[in-house]
């Protein structure tokens, strides 16, 4: 496991990490329109993550280690988890 990634699984582990719209509060749901389109990201203490951050969280999405329980249908962000696999790997790496 890479640095990047075993960094990763511990902010989500920590409970910073969320899956969903970067600016909810842009969007036309939140003027009370129709319903935007939008493009869930991984954010990290509430800011959009940047550069390899996405390929990194994707990657880990991918081997399963951890999961984006998808958002609301208005792109409010949600938690991400660890799977067994990602707690396992975390645990595994610490030692």
């Amino acid at each position: 496991m890479s640095p990047q990634q075993r960094a990763a699984l511990q902010q989500v582990a920590d409970g910073r990490v969320t899956w969903g719209d970067a600016y909810p509060a842009r969007g036309f749901a939140a003027l009370g329109e129709k319903p935007h389109t939008y493009v869930p990201t991984h954010m990290l203490d509430g800011s959009a993550v940047y550069g390899g951050q996405h390929a990194t969280f994707r990657r880990l999405v991918a081997n399963g280690l951890i999961t984006d329980d998808g958002c609301e249908q208005d792109g409010t962000p949600s938690p991400v988890a660890l799977t067994a696999a990602g707690r396992a790997a975390l645990d595994a790496d610490a030692t």
